[in-house]
């Protein structure tokens, strides 16, 4: 009876905290089903870990911070569409501007309605 006492105690003291098994359940999902990953607000997810293990919150960065890297980085990733966007559509626009399409028009003034 001891033993098997002391195995379910080892058990349950061994066994990682429910967050750890949460996040292993969803890594190991995200094998087969990566959309699973989008599931967990893995923000939250560090800070509730943080707390539980005993290590203060002022070693994080702030909600604020994050949230301001975050809006520059979506920023900069819509500057750097535009600027992949331009210049195709700069020489398409050239294009259609030298394409005549019957007197004295192009293409482009036909499309613009400057006929």
């Amino acid at each position: 009876m001891t033993t098997l006492l002391f195995s379910a105690m080892h058990s349950v003291l061994s066994a990682p905290p429910p967050l750890e098994r949460g996040v292993a359940f969803v890594g190991n999902i995200a094998a087969a089903v990566p959309e699973a990953l989008a599931v967990v607000d893995w923000e939250e997810t560090i800070r509730d870990y943080w707390g539980n293990v005993g290590i203060s919150e002022k070693n994080l960065r702030t909600r604020e911070a994050v949230a301001e890297d975050r809006a520059q980085q979506q920023q900069q990733k819509a500057i750097a569409g535009a600027a992949e966007v331009g210049p195709p559509l700069a020489q398409s626009a050239k294009l259609l501007s030298e394409t005549p399409v019957g007197g004295a028009s192009d293409a482009l003034s036909m499309i613009l309605g400057n006929q």
